[in-house]
């Protein structure tokens, strides 16, 4: 008996002590309850594993088999095979179970770039060494352990020649492995002609014969939305990259293999693959990718691998079943985040982002049902960022906000009503525009109309006057509204003229910005010359004069000369412009780290910022930086504290996203037509790569910044024309989860999903729930320890304390 009692003692105290241990020690519950990336309204994302900050890392490529998943990490392996900086040779293929914990390893030589299930033979399959010295590995868990890691060398069919680059990507139909071809060498006149997809045969030496079965120069039909029916391209891919199978769940080109031309942004699509009748179709897309995939089912989990980051995500929710998902690294046009592609247009719209370069996805379906956060109509945001609906539009009334600004400290809004680009009556009947007077609670003050489309509106803040332009395809013509002016003055009409030997427009006028009193206007919808080419201005001076006409002025010309600020480019290269889209500009801010104080124009359809310096002077530069995709606005955040302000055209909205800025930051709005729509991002004036911070918005337009020194107290009267939206704080609240998934094990007995509407959807799950339940578990056992351990000394000292209390009375 008294050794039971002492061993229940030691047990007593150890199990205590593991139960608090537990709640601090376990790398992957931990990494759930804190790391979460925002995603869309609706998931919620969690940390499912990560690698080493000096051990394994780099997690690339991700597959399952048998209801496990299998990553390779790279370990900072060369893209060719070299040593690391450590002198680390090896990658690491690492197995997880679905709660995220590690099973077993296996370590391959060079740097794992490929890797896929062969789950017909049980087998994973993994190339390494994307760039040259190429080779494949075969990895049988269920083997003997000598035998569970095979070393493939290649070999080429009779009359083919290996890749003088490398293999990478690796997927399986029917039990045909298709390889893709990675970092071909282009011939003497820069075009590419090798194979760019193999399909390799393993033979019992272990060799794998490969076989092309598409080529870099391949014709294929043209899928660009808008090309003539039945037109055909030459391929010219200069970095194939990913391939993987259409699943039948996909609503167009199920069956296919799909094959990513990474550098090129296009997706190849190839039916009846090695046949003589085999098909490729190539389909323009609006960014740079590393992996595509689909759900195939409505529950399930998206993983995605950050390989900077060291980290794999889970994300969970309800899917559309078909819907293909694209992963962007950081040295995309638009890089660091996950997105849904319209595999007919080609437009990614943001699905999660807050990653620093996400390379690899896998879905996993479910049979059991998954508990998705609820929906809210905050936007999700990056980092401390946060958001709320600022105010938003009628259905029928004033609607379609667009262009904004900021006067005296509330904002003006410009709500285009439906109304026509070049003036043409809305579907019903509306002619004019409104521009609306908000407080900064979001309060309707006062609103004036103006007869055309409003495209451009900014503060005159000099004159005490808003300055708004409308119809920016034609039959354009500018609007002064002075506020603090009688009722009859507060709306002035503006007529342009041409400047002394110089013509109007042939398209029409947009966006304003004002420089030292002196106001300039883009140019927008210019027209070719019979050439093709843009030669009219392409932004004017405006003077403004007392007969209600203003006169322009071109200061940059469609066709100007420029510096060339592409990464890489020859120092003092200049290019000469064909701007086709000249739509928003701007004054860049003193606290902006490049081109502080000169104007910035948009160059929309083409991608393209053109930063001008000493404008209209006889010394003027123009520098011309091409961007990661069509933009709409900019704006800077001049401050650590301060709103920015979106405008969502599309869905009749206007957000205030709050936080702590980094002074100087420059954001950008990607319209739903851009490669990558419906976001606002941060934009490196540098390299022009952009990355989300905002997104779930349907076609953001506007962009304003307001520091926080120059914000008025928001009070909390009633609006007029608009629905309160200014709620301070919205929670969001999921009911907990405890159903076990089919292949999918739980990550935490109960996850919660909290988060207050100025974190827009970012959703956080797990609780803590579990620590207070192994906190309050370990402390009573610990009490109950301590008891039998101490009972004689606690009785005698009890019955001590009542003799004497007995004695006195």
């Amino acid at each position: 008996m008294k050794k039971n009692l002492t061993l229940f003692k030691i047990f007593s105290i150890v199990t205590a002590i593991s139960l608090l241990l537990s709640t601090s020690s376990n790398v992957f519950a931990e990494s759930v309850k804190t790391n979460v990336v925002p995603v869309l309204s609706g998931f919620s994302s969690r940390v499912f594993a990560q690698g080493t900050s000096s051990g394994t890392k780099q997690p690339d490529d991700i597959t399952t088999m048998g209801g496990n998943i299998f990553i390779g990490l790279q370990n900072g392996v060369g893209s060719d095979g070299a040593a690391s900086s450590s002198g680390q040779t090896q990658s690491t293929i690492q197995e997880y179970d679905q709660a995220g914990n590690s099973i077993a390893s296996w370590n391959i030589t060079g740097k794992c770039d490929g890797l896929t299930a062969d789950t017909a033979n049980n087998r994973l399959i993994a190339t390494v060494n994307e760039d040259g010295n190429s080779s494949m590995y075969i990895i049988t868990p269920s083997a003997a352990g000598a035998q569970q890691v095979q070393h493939i060398t290649y070999k080429a069919a009779a009359g083919q020649t290996l890749p003088a680059g490398g293999t990478d990507s690796i997927a399986i139909q029917n039990g045909n492995i298709y390889i893709s071809a990675s970092a071909p060498q282009a011939d003497s006149k820069g075009n590419f002609t090798t194979a760019a997809l193999f399909q390799a045969v393993i033979n019992p030496d272990n060799t794998a014969t490969l076989t092309p079965v598409l080529m870099d120069n391949a014709t294929a039909n043209d899928a660009t939305p808008g090309a003539a029916a039945g037109s055909k391209v030459t391929l010219n891919m200069s970095d194939p990259d990913s391939n993987n199978i259409v699943p039948a769940e996909s609503p167009k080109y199920a069956g296919q293999v799909v094959l990513d031309d990474q550098g090129d942004s296009k997706l190849i699509f190839t039916d009846k693959i090695g046949t003589p009748n085999q098909i490729n179709t190539s389909l323009p897309i609006g960014n740079q990718i590393n992996d595509i995939v689909w759900a195939t089912s409505t529950q399930g989990t998206l993983y995605v691998t950050d390989t900077a980051d060291n980290k794999i995500y889970a994300i969970t929710g309800n899917f559309t079943k078909g819907t293909a998902f694209v992963a962007a690294p950081n040295d995309s046009g638009v890089g660091g985040f996950v997105g849904t592609i319209d595999l007919t247009s080609g437009i990614i719209t943001p699905f999660a982002a807050g990653m620093k370069s996400p390379h690899g996805l896998l879905f996993v379906p479910s049979n059991s049902s998954v508990q998705a956060p609820p929906l809210t109509g905050a936007i999700p945001t990056v980092g401390s960022l946060t958001s709320k609906v600022f105010a938003q539009g009628t259905s029928s009334g004033t609607k379609q906000p667009d262009d904004i600004t900021t006067m005296g400290g509330n904002i003006f809004i410009g709500l285009q009503n439906g109304v026509g680009s070049d003036g043409a009556a809305a579907s019903s009947g509306q002619t004019q525009s409104t521009i609306q007077e908000y407080d900064q609670a979001g309060n309707s003050i006062a609103s004036w109309n103006i007869t055309g489309k409003c495209d451009g509106l900014t503060a005159d803040t000099a004159n005490n006057r808003l300055i708004a332009t409308v119809n920016e395809d034609g039959n354009s013509s500018m609007y002064i509204i002075t506020p603090s002016a009688a009722g009859a003055q507060q709306v002035q009409h503006i007529i342009y003229k041409a400047v002394a030997g110089q013509t109007l427009p042939a398209g029409g006028t947009d966006s304003i910005a004002i420089q030292n009193g002196n106001i300039y206007i883009s140019a927008s919808n210019p027209q070719a010359d019979s050439k093709g080419n843009f030669t009219t201005a392409a932004l004017f001076q405006a003077v403004i004069n007392p007969d209600n006409t203003a006169t322009l002025t071109p200061v940059l010309m469609d066709n100007a000369t420029a510096n060339d600020a592409t990464p890489g480019a020859t120092a003092g290269a200049k290019v000469t412009l064909n701007m086709s889209d000249p739509d928003s500009n701007k004054i860049v801010p003193a606290e902006s780290s490049k081109y502080a104080g000169q104007v910035v124009l948009d160059d929309q359809g083409d991608s393209k910022l053109i930063f001008i310096d000493k404008i209209g002077t006889p010394n003027q530069v123009n520098t011309c930086l091409p961007i990661g995709d069509q933009i709409d606005d900019m704006a800077w955040a001049t401050s650590t504290q301060g709103t920015l302000y979106v405008t969502d055209t599309a869905d009749n909205k206007v957000y205030a996203i709050t936080g702590n800025f980094t002074k100087g930051t420059a954001f950008v709005a990607a319209p739903n037509d851009s490669g990558v729509g419906g976001f606002v991002g941060t934009i490196d004036l540098t390299s022009g790569i952009i990355t989300p911070v905002a997104f779930g918005m349907k076609s953001p337009h506007g962009l304003l910044f307001v520091p926080q020194t120059q914000q008025a107290p928001t009070n909390t009267t009633s609006q007029t024309q608009q629905a309160p939206t200014n709620t301070a704080t919205q929670t969001q609240q999921s009911p907990t989860n405890t159903t076990t998934q089919t292949q999918q094990a739980p990550t935490a007995a109960t996850q919660t999903v909290a988060k207050s509407a100025l974190k827009g959807t970012l959703p956080q799950t797990g609780s803590t729930l579990d620590t207070t339940v192994f906190v309050i578990a370990g402390v009573i056992l610990i009490a109950v320890g301590l008891l039998i351990i101490f009972k004689k000394k606690i009785v005698d000292g009890l019955w001590t304390i009542f003799k004497k209390k007995t004695v006195i009375e």
